[in-house]
């Protein structure tokens, strides 16, 4: 809200300090060194509004995201292990503490929150995945679909376009200034961009002549179908469908290291992990890749041509930047800690990121959501004669309390975002 905004500046002045102030595709040598000290700062600015925040507009439920674990984990992990191959020669010991460093800066913000919100509240502390280290390995998934015949490149005389295009892609974040480059990502509510995206991603690509395709993401190694009636250019058949998967499968076992390691230990259909009204906006695919020596390969672009499925990196590549091979990557497993005056103290569980919703609705000892039908982890408390009950079926998505108007703000925002297309 507008006024709620004003009070944060007059508070805190320029606001956006406590959480735009670092330069993701900058290439300065002193770059490491200003973020490693800016992140743990950055840190302990958010806990002084959250803190603010709790006492100045008491809610019964309140969020606060801490992005800087991530940033750590992403560029500095190389730095922090010694045993990662992407580790430099002779780093600088300073470096090496980056993520401890953040890490203490996190618990420090917690312990303020947790004393602001007071003894009766509860806490939860939770993760979207995990992180760990990148291995050295680079993975082109469509050159691999290529070679299943799955995939067809477009002709050498279209890849000039496809390879200047990648060039732009990487090169234009670095060379334009920020307040610049945020106006430009803005233009025509974010189309630009993402047609460079679109085009960087798959520009190189006969859609024609192609039934399966990968994005190529490191943090989501997933493949597409062509499908007719889904895609601009479908090509493949939903009858067809299993005869791809099981093509798909089959081939996965020729994915492998330098030493003849399997790299892909598992092709999951997307029904297998989701299920609702909008399951057919995800992948067809996911992959689950196998981690050499506790270090998982990168997915790198396939540039539009035919090559290599697997690759180690060159030198250069192993501390990467923004859109670029990363040394620190997402893991499956990450934390979830649950505090509070009614909570069992000491306690190791396995949970699964559905766990957060009943554990929320059961703290808060409030009835559950309308779309939230009973399942509470056997390990909660009971709340009351409103708790949820055991062992209930979740459902297949949750209800919006959206108006129209109101769902039309958020598509705006989220247009605007660069996260949807006309």
């Amino acid at each position: 809200p507008a006024e709620l905004h004003r009070e944060l500046a007059h508070r805190f002045g320029d606001i956006h300090l406590a959480f735009d102030t670092i330069d993701e595709f900058s290439d300065d040598e002193e770059w490491y060194h200003r973020t490693a000290a800016e992140l743990p700062r950055r840190v302990t600015r958010r806990a002084e509004m959250a803190a603010w925040l709790l006492e100045h507009h008491p809610v019964d439920v309140a969020a606060f995201y801490f992005g800087e674990a991530d940033t750590a984990a992403h560029h500095f992990w190389a730095f922090h292990d010694d045993r990662s191959p992407r580790h430099p020669q002779n780093p600088d010991p300073r470096l090496a503490e980056t993520i401890r460093d953040v890490y203490q800066a996190l618990d420090r913000a917690i312990g303020h929150l947790v004393r602001t919100a007071g003894p009766q509240a509860a806490t939860v502390v939770l993760s979207d995945h995990g992180s760990g280290g990148s291995s050295d390995l680079g993975l082109h998934l469509n050159r691999w679909l290529n070679r299943a015949g799955l995939l067809q490149f477009s002709k050498p005389s279209s890849r000039h376009l496809r390879l200047n295009t990648h060039t732009l892609r990487h090169r234009m974040p670095r060379l334009v200034p920020r307040p610049l480059r945020r106006t430009l990502f803005r233009l025509a509510g974010g189309l630009g961009p993402a047609l460079l995206e679109s085009k960087t991603r798959f520009g190189g690509i006969d859609f024609h002549r192609t039934v399966a395709f990968s994005e190529e993401l490191s943090y989501a190694p997933s493949i597409w179908f062509n499908l007719r009636g889904r895609e601009p250019q479908g090509q493949l058949a939903g009858d067809d469908r299993a005869t791809v998967i099981e093509q798909i499968c089959a081939a996965a076992g020729e994915v492998v290291a330098p030493d003849g390691t399997p790299l892909i230990n598992r092709v999951i259909p997307r029904e297998a992990v989701y299920r609702g009204k909008w399951e057919h906006r995800l992948p067809d695919l996911f992959l689950e890749l196998h981690r050499p020596g506790g270090y998982t390969p990168v997915c790198l672009p396939s540039s539009g041509r035919p090559g290599a499925t697997v690759r180690r990196l060159d030198r250069a590549e192993l501390l990467g930047r923004k859109g670029r091979s990363l040394p620190g990557c997402h893991t499956s497993r990450g934390i979830l800690i649950v505090n509070g005056p009614d909570v069992e103290q000491g306690r190791v569980v396995e949970a699964a990121i559905v766990d957060v919703a009943p554990i929320i609705t059961t703290l808060a000892e409030r009835s559950p959501a309308p779309w939230f039908d009973g399942h509470r982890p056997e390990w909660m408390p009971e709340h009351g004669r409103n708790a949820p009950a055991d062992n209930g079926p979740y459902p297949s998505a949750p209800k919006m309390p959206y108006t129209a108007a109101e769902e039309q703000v958020v598509a705006d925002r989220l247009r605007r975002l660069g996260y949807l297309e006309e």
